[in-house]
C-alpha cells in the first residue's frame, strides 16, 4: 500500500457510505492501496478513508458516531457528491437484519444486495407516509440505482452461478498468520505495512461460501427487533433485509445497498455476527467493483443541474452515438449563446451514466495551442506519455484500434483556417482526427460549411428557443419561481433577450444575487445596446464592481487570455486566499464563469470574453491590462526544468492567446526575456517549429531595438541555429552559426571562450555535413587555444578533445581516434572519475576503435571494464542511470551481442517515452537503434513493423527532408530487401539516393551508402518513382 498518495477530489469515482466504524474497518481492508487526506471545504463534516480498489479510486465515509437512520445517511451522502463531484458509482455496504421466507433461504453470514423488483428500485422506504383512519398509506418512489451498477450486478450474478463467489478468497487475504521470526510493521493494530510474502501458507478450511441474495431492502428510521414486523415487511414488500440508512441515499446518491445478515431482526438480536457480517458485505462490494469497467472521462465541467429541453437534440445523438455505422461523427451548429456546449455537455453525462466503461474526452478548439493541449492531455490520461513533443499522431493511432467505445467533444471549432489548412510545417488539424466504429465525435460549431465538412450528413442545426421554452429556462434558473407570474415584464425580458439562454441565464443570475423582480431588472437595461448578451454582461459587471473590484480585475485579466481552461495562478494577486475564493464565488453567482471539474482553473463563455474585451476597448482600458497579464506572466511562467512541464502546457495556450493580441505587439519588446523562456521550452520539448516561429519574431524585435550586430542579437541566432540543425535544416545552420562566429570573435577577439564555443558548434554542423576535415581544422584550432589558455585539464579543454574524438570515429579514421581517445579518457578519469557516465562513453568508443585497429586484447580489457562499470549502474537509481544504460546498449552493439543489446535497447526506448515522449526525436533514435537489434537477429517483421513506424513518425515530427528521417527510411528499404522484398526496396533506395543528394549533396557519407547499397544490389538503373512521393517534393 502506498499512503504517499495524493488525489485531488475529482479523480475519485466510487462514493462508499457504511453506518457504523466495524463496518467501516472492512471496508478500510478491502483497500489495495491508501491515499493521503486532502482538505476539505468547510461546509462537509464527514471523515474520508481515501484508496483504490483495482482500477477505482474510492472515497469511503461513516455516519457520525451514535447517529443513524435515513437522515443522516443522506446528508454524509450529499456532503460527499459535493466534495468529490466526478463520484457516479455508489455502494452502501453494510450489516441489516434478514428476513427469511418461503422463496429465499437467507442465514447470518450471508449477503442481501439491492436489485429493482416489480414497482421498487430496490429500496422501499416503509415507513414513510400517511398515517390513515385505521391503517398506513406509504406514499413516495425511491429511485432506481444506476444502469452501470445494475450491469456490473448482472455480470456478477452470471458469474457466481457459474463458478461461485470469490469472497473467500478475499477474507483470506484479510487475515494472515505470521511466523514467530516477523515481528509486526507500523504503529497501527493493522498489518497494512506488514510484507504478506513472509505469512504462512495454509491450506483453507472447508467451509461453505456465504450465500448471496438479490432482492428488495426494506428501509426505515428505526431498529427492528421484532420477528412480526419482520414477518410483515416480508409479506407486504417480498423484503430480504431491513435497515435504517439505504431509503435516505436512493434519491440523492443513487446506489447498490450490500448487506451482511449479521441477525435475523428479532428479540434474538446481537452483535456476535457483526463483523464477519461486515466483512463479507466489504468482500462483495470488492468483488463487484471488479465489475465495472474503468472508463476515463476527462469532461471540463461540471454537469448543468438546471438543463432543460432539447430533447430532439439529445435523443438524436444519444442513439447515433450508441449504434455503431459509418458515419461517426456530428456537428451541432448554431449562433452563439444559443446552448451548442450545454447541449454537448448533458449529452455526455449522459453518455457517462448509460456506459461508464466508455472514454470520454474534450477538447477546446478556441486555438490550435488549445487543441495541442488538448490532445496532449487525452494521451497523459491514457498513459501513452509524461511530456511529447506531439501527441496527436499517438492519440489518433490509440483511438483508432481501441476496442471500448470513446467519445471526443471538439468545441468551438469555428477556425476553418486552422482544422482544414496546414501551419508553417505542421499539417492542417483535419488530418489527426481518430475514426473507429467503437468512436464517435461531436463538433460544436457556429460555422455551417465547416460542420458541413466535419460531419456531413450528420449535422444538427441547434434552432433558437421559442418564447415557451425561454420562459421554461427562466423559470428554471429564478429562485423565486412566483416572479415569472408578472407575465408583461416577463414577457418584455425574453423578447429583449431574443430568447437567447445565455442572456436569460445571465439576466437570472442577476435577479436571484440582487433579489429585485423582473420589471426593476428591465428599468436598469441598456436600450442603446443591442446585443442581449452584452447588455445582459454590462448590468451584472457594474453591480460586481461595486461589490468586490478583484473580482472585476479577474474577469479584465482573463479577457485578455483565452476564454478557456484559464490557471487560477495566472490570475492577478490577491491579499489572501479568501478574498480570491469570494471573488470567484461572484463570478460564478452571476453565470460568468465555469469552474472546471478539478477547480485549478476556470472559462468564461466566448460572448462574455467578448463583451469584456469590448468593454475594456471602449474604455481604453485594453492596453493597460494586456500590459498587467504580460507582467503576471513574467512573474509565474517557470523556466524549463523537467518538473515544470505540467504547468507550461496550462499557461501555454493562454500564452500564445496573449501574444496574438494587437495591443501587445505594442509592448512585446519589453518582454524578450519571457519568449526566450518559452521557446526553450518549445525546444527543450522537441517542438522545434514553434520555438522557430517565436526565435524568429524575437530576433526581429531584437535587431530591430539592439542592430544586427548586438551580442543579444547574435544569441538569439544561436538559439535558431540549434533549432534549425534540430530540424535538418543543415545548410540553413551553417549559414547563420558563421554569422555567429564572425560577430562574436568581431566582439570579443578570436580567442574569447564565447568564440571558441561557437565555432565548436560550426564544427558540429559541419560534421554532420559529411564535411570532416573543415570540422576538424575548427576543433584542432579550438583545442590548441583552451590547451594554451586553460590548461589540459581544464573541463572546456576536455570538451573540444571529444569533439576532435567523435569527428574521428565517424569519419572513421581509427588510428587517429585511438591516439587522441587515450588522451581524452586519461583527462575524464582525471576530472570526472573513472566511472562517471562522460568517461564510461569515450571509454567505449575508444574500444571501438581498438577493434578497428585490431588490436584485439585493449579493445577486450576496455569492453569487459564498461560492462562492469554500466552494469552497475543500470541497476543502480542514480539520475545517469539512462546514460549508463546507453553506454551498456552501444558495447553490446559494437560486440555484436545482439540479444543482450535488445533487452537494453527495449529499456532505453521505455525510459525516453516516459521522461520524453514517444515522438520526441530523442525517443524516436532510440527506437531506431532497437530496430537494428531486431534486424541483426534476423527478426525481420518485428524489425519491419518498428521501422515503418519510425518512418512515419520521423517524417511528422522531423520533417520529410530531415537526415534522420532519410536515414530510417533507408533501413527500411534494407529490411524489406532481406524479407524478400526487393522491388519495394529498390524504389525506396532509390528515392533516398535522390532525396540524399538534394539534401546533404553527392559526397555526403549518408549519399555514399545508399549507393553503395544501391549498387549492391546490382539493380541496373534507379527506376522511375511513379505515384506521390514518400518525401514529396
Amino acid at each position: 500500500m502506498n499512503a504517499n498518495t495524493w488525489l485531488s477530489p475529482g479523480d475519485y469515482t466510487v462514493g462508499w457510505i457504511c453506518a457504523l466504524p466495524i463496518e467501516l474497518a472492512a471496508a478500510q481492508a478491502m483497500l489495495d492501496e491508501t491515499h493521503q487526506t486532502i482538505p476539505l471545504p468547510p461546509n462537509d463534516h464527514n471523515t474520508y478513508s481515501l484508496g483504490r480498489i483495482g482500477s477505482h479510486n474510492v472515497v469511503m465515509a461513516c455516519l457520525p458516531n451514535g447517529e443513524y437512520g435515513t437522515a443522516s445517511a443522506a446528508v454524509v451522502a450529499m456532503q460527499m457528491l459535493s466534495t468529490f463531484p466526478s463520484v457516479h458509482h455508489g455502494l452502501m455496504v453494510d450489516i441489516g437484519g434478514g428476513i427469511p421466507g418461503d422463496d429465499a433461504d437467507i442465514r447470518l453470514g450471508d449477503i442481501v444486495v439491492s436489485q429493482p423488483t416489480g414497482s421498487y428500485g430496490g429500496v422501499v422506504q416503509y415507513d414513510y407516509g400517511k398515517a390513515l383512519e385505521g391503517h398506513f398509506q406509504r406514499t413516495g418512489m425511491l429511485n432506481r440505482p444506476p444502469q452501470s451498477l445494475l450491469t456490473a450486478l448482472t455480470k456478477l450474478q452470471a458469474r457466481h452461478l457459474r463458478s461461485g463467489n470469490n469472497i473467500p478468497e478475499i477474507l483470506h487475504q484479510m487475515y494472515f498468520l505470521f511466523p514467530t521470526y516477523y515481528s509486526h510493521m507500523g504503529s497501527t493494530n493493522t498489518c497494512n505495512q506488514c510484507d504478506k510474502s513472509n505469512a504462512i501458507t495454509r491450506a483453507p478450511r472447508e467451509v461453505n461460501a456465504p450465500v448471496v441474495h438479490y432482492g428488495l431492502i426494506a428501509s426505515g428510521n428505526w431498529v427492528v427487533k421484532d420477528s412480526k414486523v419482520r414477518d410483515r415487511l416480508q409479506r407486504e414488500f417480498g423484503a430480504y433485509c431491513v435497515d435504517m440508512e439505504a431509503a435516505g441515499l436512493m434519491n440523492n446518491f443513487p446506489c447498490v445497498v450490500i448487506r451482511g445478515i449479521c441477525d435475523y431482526a428479532d428479540s434474538h438480536k446481537n452483535k456476535e455476527w457483526q463483523g464477519y457480517a461486515a466483512a463479507v458485505a466489504a468482500a462483495y462490494a470488492k468483488e463487484l467493483l471488479s465489475e465495472i469497467p474503468r472508463g476515463i472521462h476527462l469532461i471540463p465541467f461540471h454537469r448543468n443541474p438546471r438543463f432543460i429541453g432539447r430533447e430532439a437534440e439529445l435523443g438524436t445523438l444519444k442513439s447515433k452515438i450508441s449504434t455503431r455505422g459509418q458515419s461517426r461523427k456530428a456537428a451541432l451548429c448554431g449562433l452563439g449563446g444559443v446552448g451548442k456546449t450545454q447541449i454537448a455537455l448533458e449529452v455526455v453525462y449522459k453518455v457517462q451514466e448509460n456506459h461508464p466503461d466508455c472514454l470520454i474526452f474534450w477538447i477546446s478548439s478556441t486555438s490550435r495551442s488549445s487543441v495541442e493541449q488538448g490532445f496532449t492531455t487525452i494521451a497523459q490520461a491514457l498513459g501513452l506519455e509524461e511530456t511529447q513533443a506531439d501527441a496527436k499522431s499517438f492519440v489518433k493511432s490509440y483511438f483508432s484500434q481501441e476496442q471500448r467505445p470513446w467519445l471526443l467533444i471538439i468545441d468551438n471549432a469555428d477556425d476553418t483556417e486552422m482544422w482544414m489548412q496546414g501551419q508553417d510545417s505542421s499539417p492542417a488539424l483535419k488530418h489527426f482526427l481518430p475514426s473507429s466504429a467503437s468512436g464517435y465525435i461531436l463538433f460544436t460549431t457556429r460555422d455551417k460549411q465547416l460542420a458541413l465538412r466535419f460531419a456531413s450528413p450528420d449535422v444538427f442545426m441547434v434552432p433558437d428557443v421559442d418564447e415557451s421554452a425561454a420562459r421554461d429556462i427562466l423559470k428554471e434558473h429564478l429562485l423565486q419561481k412566483e416572479l415569472i407570474d408578472d407575465d408583461d415584464a416577463t414577457s418584455a425580458l425574453l423578447h429583449q433577450l431574443t430568447f437567447l439562454p445565455l442572456a436569460i441565464i445571465q439576466a437570472t443570475a442577476y435577479i436571484n444575487k440582487t433579489g429585485i423582480d423582473i420589471a426593476t431588472y428591465l428599468s436598469l437595461r441598456y436600450p442603446d445596446i443591442q446585443n442581449p448578451v452584452a447588455t445582459t454582461w454590462l448590468v451584472s459587471f457594474h453591480r460586481i464592481r461595486q461589490l468586490n473590484a478583484l473580482a472585476a480585475d479577474y474577469l479584465s485579466a482573463m479577457a485578455c487570455m483565452d476564454h478557456r481552461n484559464i490557471p487560477l495562478s495566472l490570475l492577478p494577486r490577491s491579499t489572501s486566499l479568501k478574498k480570491r475564493i469570494d471573488a470567484i464565488g461572484l463570478l460564478n453567482a452571476y453565470s460568468f464563469i465555469n469552474m472546471q471539474v478539478r477547480d485549478t482553473s476556470l472559462s468564461l463563455h466566448r460572448l462574455v470574453h467578448l463583451a469584456t474585451r469590448g468593454w475594456l476597448k471602449k474604455e481604453n482600458m485594453l492596453q493597460e491590462w494586456i500590459r498587467r497579464v504580460a507582467d503576471r506572466f513574467d512573474e509565474t511562467f517557470p523556466v524549463d526544468e523537467i518538473q515544470n512541464r505540467k504547468l507550461w502546457r496550462e499557461y501555454l495556450p493562454q500564452f500564445q492567446a496573449l501574444i496574438l493580441n494587437e495591443e501587445f505587439l505594442k509592448i512585446r519588446h519589453n518582454y524578450l526575456s519571457l519568449n526566450r523562456r518559452v521557446q526553450a521550452y518549445f525546444y527543450r520539448d522537441g517542438r522545434y517549429a514553434e520555438a522557430e516561429v517565436l526565435l524568429t519574431d524575437l530576433l526581429q524585435r531584437t535587431k530591430e531595438e539592439l542592430g544586427d550586430a548586438h551580442e543579444e542579437t547574435l544569441d538569439i541566432i544561436g538559439d535558431l541555429v540549434s533549432v534549425l540543425v534540430d530540424q535538418g535544416r543543415l545548410h540553413e545552420a551553417e549559414q547563420l552559426e558563421i554569422r555567429v562566429k564572425e560577430g562574436i570573435e568581431m566582439i570579443h577577439g578570436p580567442q574569447h571562450p564565447h568564440t571558441l564555443k561557437s565555432m565548436l558548434k560550426l564544427a558540429g554542423i559541419l560534421q554532420s555535413l559529411g564535411r570532416f576535415s573543415m570540422a576538424e581544422d575548427l576543433e584542432l584550432q579550438v583545442l590548441a587555444i583552451r590547451h594554451q589558455l586553460f590548461g589540459p585539464e581544464d573541463p572546456s579543454t576536455v570538451a573540444s578533445m571529444q569533439h576532435l574524438f567523435m569527428t574521428y570515429i565517424f569519419s572513421k579514421r581509427w588510428n587517429e581516434a585511438g591516439e587522441i581517445g587515450v588522451q581524452l579518457v586519461a583527462s575524464r578519469e582525471k576530472v570526472l572519475g573513472p566511472e562517471h557516465p562522460n568517461t564510461v562513453s569515450s571509454k567505449c568508443y575508444l574500444a571501438t576503435a581498438y577493434h578497428h585497429q585490431g588490436q584485439w586484447a585493449k579493445s577486450q580489457a576496455l569492453a569487459s571494464e564498461v560492462l562492469r562499470i554500466s552494469s552497475r549502474g543500470v541497476l543502480s537509481e542514480h539520475p545517469d542511470t539512462m546514460s549508463h544504460m546507453v553506454n551498456l546498449a552501444l558495447l553490446y552493439h559494437n560486440q555484436g551481442r545482439w540479444k543482450e543489446a535488445q533487452e537494453v535497447d527495449k529499456q532505453v526506448v521505455a525510459m525516453n517515452e516516459q521522461t520524453l515522449g514517444p515522438d520526441h526525436p530523442n525517443t524516436l533514435r532510440s527506437m531506431s537503434v532497437l530496430a537494428l537489434s531486431y534486424s541483426s537477429q534476423g527478426q525481420w517483421e518485428d524489425a519491419a513493423k518498428l521501422q515503418t513506424v519510425l518512418v512515419e513518425k520521423s517524417k511528422q515530427v522531423l520533417g520529410p527532408q530531415h537526415p534522420e528521417t532519410l536515414i530510417t527510411a533507408g533501413n527500411l528499404a534494407s529490411i524489406w530487401k532481406s524479407m524478400g522484398r526487393h522491388d519495394e526496396a529498390v524504389v525506396l533506395m532509390g528515392e533516398c539516393i535522390r532525396c540524399s543528394e538534394t539534401l546533404l549533396g553527392r559526397e555526403h557519407p549518408h549519399t555514399l551508402t545508399f549507393v553503395e547499397t544501391y549498387t549492391y544490389w546490382m539493380t541496373p538503373a534507379i527506376p522511375e518513382i511513379k505515384g506521390k512521393s514518400l518525401f514529396g517534393k
